[in-house]
C-alpha cells in the first residue's frame, strides 16, 4: 500500500511539474511566432567603415535609395569611383551597382545616393554590405583603374516610408 501512494505522489510531482514546462514553452513559442523576440529588432542601427572613412548620417527610404553621408580622415583627398550594397539578411533589397565619381577631400564629407528597391515594407531592418571603390584623387582616370582599392563597411538600419 505504501509503495501504490509513493508512485501516485511521484506521478502528480511529473505531471505537475510537465504541465509547468509545456507552458513555458508554449509561452516561448509565441513570443518567438510574433517576432518579439527576433534578435534583429533588439540590435541597434549603425553604418560603419574600416578607419579613415566615417558614415556620418544615412537613410534607406522605402522604394527610392539609400543615402551616406560620408567623410574622408584618410589625410588626403580620395575619388570614389563605384559602390555597391549586398543584403545579407532576410529582408531583400535590390541595389544597383552604382559607377560614381565622387572626390571627397580630406577633413570634408559628401553625400552618395545609390537607387535601391526593397521586396519588404517599410519599418523591417536591413542588414546589408557595403563595397566601396576609390583612388587617390590625383591619379588620371587610367591609374586609378590601376590603383584602386575596395572598403567593405556595414549597415543595419529601418527601411524608412
Amino acid at each position: 500500500m505504501v509503495t501504490k501512494k509513493r508512485a501516485q505522489a511521484a506521478m502528480e510531482f511529473l505531471m505537475t511539474y510537465g504541465w509547468a514546462i509545456l507552458v513555458v514553452l508554449v509561452v516561448i513559442g509565441a513570443l518567438a511566432y510574433f517576432g518579439v523576440l527576433n534578435p534583429q529588432n533588439l540590435m541597434p542601427e549603425k553604418c560603419t567603415f574600416p578607419m579613415g572613412l566615417y558614415c556620418e548620417d544615412y537613410i534607406l527610404r522605402e522604394g527610392a535609395a539609400a543615402s551616406f553621408r560620408l567623410q574622408n580622415g584618410m589625410g588626403n583627398s580620395i575619388n570614389i569611383t563605384k559602390i555597391s550594397i549586398n543584403s545579407q539578411s532576410y529582408t531583400q533589397l535590390d541595389c544597383e551597382n552604382l559607377e560614381v565619381n565622387t572626390v571627397i577631400h580630406n577633413g570634408e564629407s559628401e553625400i552618395i545616393t545609390v537607387p535601391c528597391t526593397s521586396l519588404e515594407a517599410s519599418n523591417s531592418k536591413v542588414r546589408a554590405e557595403i563595397d566601396l571603390t576609390y583612388c587617390d584623387a590625383g591619379l588620371s582616370a587610367l591609374d586609378c583603374a590601376t590603383f584602386s582599392h575596395t572598403m567593405r563597411g556595414e549597415l543595419l538600419t529601418r527601411i524608412e516610408e
